[in-house]
């Protein structure tokens, strides 16, 4: 442990406490030696915790990102086999011997590179690489922390899924694949620890393995547990790989999630396959389903699916596909043949038969099967000829309505989930399409309406809506966005599109505006024929009813590329209402950007721009000089300032006790790099901290230098950058000669009573003096200036 912070999971807890309340680490458990010490901070900013995971090439550990204030992974390059700490501290040492040192710099080269192009590159769904640093003799990568679980949890907890709750979870996958393909990515690491199932939904690909091929010629064992996902074509270094490597691991996972058995390992394929078809297995599998992981599992490149779009096509294709025969190499053998030696001996045998009787001995048999079968037929058709007649009249109808069938009856006060069994068990699906409030003391979630009507035709597989009981909610709710995020004036994230289309049920509109195009104005409650008043963050509305997002279209009368008669500097410290009235007269379009950071008044108040950008015609985002001229059309972006950030020191809030007992220029220094003024210092008796050294801080007049509504809520409380404070500092131990003036102030002293009260307030009867009345007076001297 350290501090008040668990290594396991990064949740603060009691300092008392010697097992975590959360994970169940107990205090005295000790880190495996090949990790770095838990509690080491990296980079000066992430707090490295235990480790998740420990492979052939890397170390996974949970940490704490002390600036932005979450957690966050942090991966280790580390080959095992290759290096080892230094005399038990964080830094790697390559072990001597052989070529030790070219494999480990070649492999940390390619991590570092794949790193960096993981940081560079936006796929939608591919976990992000957030920061890349170099330290101890290696490279590090750092990913957010996700809630949620592994496939490779979920396959040991279920064992095996049907072919359609695989394709739900393996869809994802391919097409987050198939759009790093498209960028010229090869992933080469898919396998079940690698997709994430978070909670809230959402597939995601974890990073890639394109730095393991590094070892693949190496004095070392390079064969891991995920090596059965892989094609066999990848453990030589030497041949040339494509998308079709990919295709092959994701068919792989695919085979054991369906068939619940362990695929043998690509390598050991080649020598003697004996992987069966998920149909032999008696799998519920589709004929072509069945040959399209075949031929993605096929052991030859070139005769594999080679590409992850085509085997999604595949998957949804109804054109039948043949699967692919592999060499003779390859192939399991035949049984052999009936050697022509014995089919001529039984001829022969059969030949010799003498006279009519071995004639008989084959003729009368034949003659009597033809006779059964004649007679079977005639008297099938005799017996049975109404009820053929009637089931060929039948099977004609059923191929006309079997596309159709009555729609049940979910709207019988019955749960959502319990009415959605019941719609797919008729075959059809089930949909929330708005909401009534809840009565007191009744359920949530529960079907009162439903369209079509009970007992409707409709076509199997169409949908069912209905309409639920719900409780009022929230847009700035835990369970919706949440208290930080705002989106009025932003390009809507897909994350916050996806939340608010499992939340509520969404139309969208546009109207003119000088907000950037596609960016969102307003959220309306309603649908978009129907809109009523415009939602705030923390407007109640019910869960599951109809919203309407408002985007702007522009602006049809904007001639672009002329000059709109304004500079950069002239929207710095703008907020967004002002920025969009300047717009609306210079011709231009403004918008809010996602970058914003925490800043002093001085800089640009709470909400207000402190820089500018300009978003081009690719979709990025250029920063502006202040002196840059706008033009019509242009599409400018607002970073919109924070506010104060409360400043913390090691990770910890700055309390008036932070530097209590430190050296007073010590303290001087590291506070005015934090960003505080030191306005004044006070001097005061202390017997237990040393002449010189601070006993607290405060702020200057007891005054922060903001209003509250000044400051973040997330922010509020402590001491901020900008804000000023007064120093009180120990003159030592009170002389034992007898003091009989009044104590006397330094002139910044009005600000920090309340921090002196410790020892200035008399205590101790050796830290004061008697007045006259018997009672203790505080001693308080004039400013030494240190």
């Amino acid at each position: 442990m350290s501090g008040k912070r668990c290594m396991g999971c990064m949740n603060e807890q009691k300092a008392q406490y010697t097992v975590c309340p959360y994970c169940g680490l107990k205090a005295e458990t000790a880190p495996d030696p090949s990790q770095i010490r838990p509690g080491t901070v990296l980079a000066q900013r992430y707090e490295v915790g235990f480790a998740l995971k420990i492979g052939l090439y890397t170390i996974t550990y949970i940490a704490y990102d002390l600036q932005r204030e979450e957690k966050v992974i942090v991966k280790e390059y580390y080959p095992s086999q290759l290096c080892s700490r230094v005399d038990g501290g964080n830094r790697i040492g390559i072990r001597a011997g052989g070529e030790q040192k070219t494999f480990y710099e070649r492999g940390f080269t390619q991590f570092l590179k794949e790193a960096k192009d993981l940081h560079s590159v936006s796929v939608p769904f591919l976990i992000p690489v957030q920061d890349v640093f170099t330290e101890n003799a290696t490279a590090y990568m750092v990913m957010p922390y996700l809630n949620g679980k592994t496939l490779e949890e979920a396959i040991a907890e279920k064992k095996r899924f049907s072919i359609t709750e695989t394709l739900a979870l393996m869809m994802p996958v391919m097409d987050i694949t198939d759009r790093l393909h498209q960028k010229g990515i090869l992933h080469l690491n898919i396998h079940p620890g690698n997709i994430f199932l978070v909670d809230s939904g959402e597939v995601i690909l974890m990073d890639s393995g394109r730095y393991s091929r590094s070892f693949v010629d190496a004095p070392m064992e390079t064969i891991g547990e995920n090596s059965r996902y892989q094609a066999p074509e990848i453990r030589n270094l030497h041949e040339k790989i494509d998308g079709s490597v990919d295709v092959y691991s994701i068919c792989a996972i695919m085979y054991e999630m369906i068939t619940g058995t362990e695929i043998e390992d690509g390598a050991s394929r080649i020598t003697k396959d004996t992987v069966k078809s998920p149909l032999s297995r008696r799998v519920k599998v589709t004929a072509n389903q069945d040959a399209i992981l075949m031929n993605g599992l096929a052991l030859h490149s070139k005769n594999r699916i080679n590409s992850v779009e085509k085997l999604m096509k595949s998957f949804v294709s109804i054109r039948p596909v043949q699967k692919v025969e592999e060499p003779a190499a390859v192939q399991k053998k035949k049984a052999p043949e009936r050697r022509p030696v014995e089919r001529a001996r039984h001829e022969k045998k059969a030949g010799s038969s003498s006279g009519s009787g071995g004639m008989l001995r084959i003729v009368l048999p034949c003659v009597l099967v033809l006779c059964i079968a004649v007679g079977g037929f005639i008297a099938f058709g005799h017996f049975k000829g109404k009820n053929t007649a009637n089931m060929t009249q039948k099977e004609n109808v059923t191929s006309n309505t079997e596309k159709t069938a009555p729609v049940p009856n979910v709207s019988n006060q019955t749960t959502y989930e319990k009415a959605k069994k019941a719609a797919q068990d008729a075959g059809f699906k089930l949909k929330r399409t708005d909401a009534e409030k809840v009565q007191e003391g009744e359920k949530t979630d529960i079907v009162t309406k439903q369209d079509p009507e009970p007992g409707t035709v409709a076509e199997i597989g169409s949908t069912i809506s209905v309409t639920v009981t719900a409780s009022n909610i929230t847009l700035d709710n835990d369970d919706v966005l949440g208290p930080d995020v705002k989106i009025l004036n932003y390009e809507l994230s897909k994350d916050d599109k996806n939340i608010l289309n499992n939340v509520f049920n969404i139309y969208s509109s546009e109207i003119e505006s000088n907000i950037i195009p596609g960016y969102l104005l307003r959220i309306c409650k309603g649908s978009s024929d129907d809109q009523k008043y415009s939602l705030n963050m923390n407007s109640e509305i019910l869960k599951y009813s109809k919203i309407t997002l408002v985007y702007s279209a522009g602006k049809t009368d904007i001639t672009e590329g002329q000059d709109a008669g304004i500079s950069v500097k002239e929207l710095l410290q703008n907020n967004i209402q002002e920025a969009l009235d300047k717009a609306e007269n210079g011709g231009f379009y403004v918008g809010i950007s996602q970058t914003a950071d925490y800043k002093t008044k001085d800089v640009a108040h709470l909400g207000d721009a402190y820089m500018i950008k300009k978003l081009n015609a690719n979709g990025k985002e250029v920063k502006m000089q202040d002196d840059d001229e706008i033009q019509t059309g242009d599409k400018i972006l607002l970073c919109l300032s924070r506010g104060p950030k409360r400043i913390k020191i090691n990770g910890k809030y700055l309390t008036k006790d932070t530097y209590s007992g430190e050296d007073y220029e010590s303290a001087k220094k590291a506070l005015e790099k934090a960003g505080v003024t030191v306005k004044d210092t006070e001097s005061v008796y202390d017997e237990d901290i040393p002449k010189g050294n601070v006993i607290s801080i405060s702020l200057y007049k007891n005054k922060c230098s903001y209003e509250q509504n000044q400051i973040e809520k997330s922010q509020r409380g402590g001491f901020h950058e900008g804000d000023s404070v007064v120093v009180t500092v120990s003159a030592g131990p009170e002389p034992t000669t007898t003091e009989t003036s009044e104590p006397t102030r330094s002139t910044g002293g009005s600000g920090s009573s309340g921090s002196s009260s410790k020892k200035s307030a008399g205590s101790s009867s050796k830290s004061s003096s008697k007045s006259s009345s018997g009672k203790s007076t505080t001693k308080t001297l004039p400013s030494k200036g240190y």
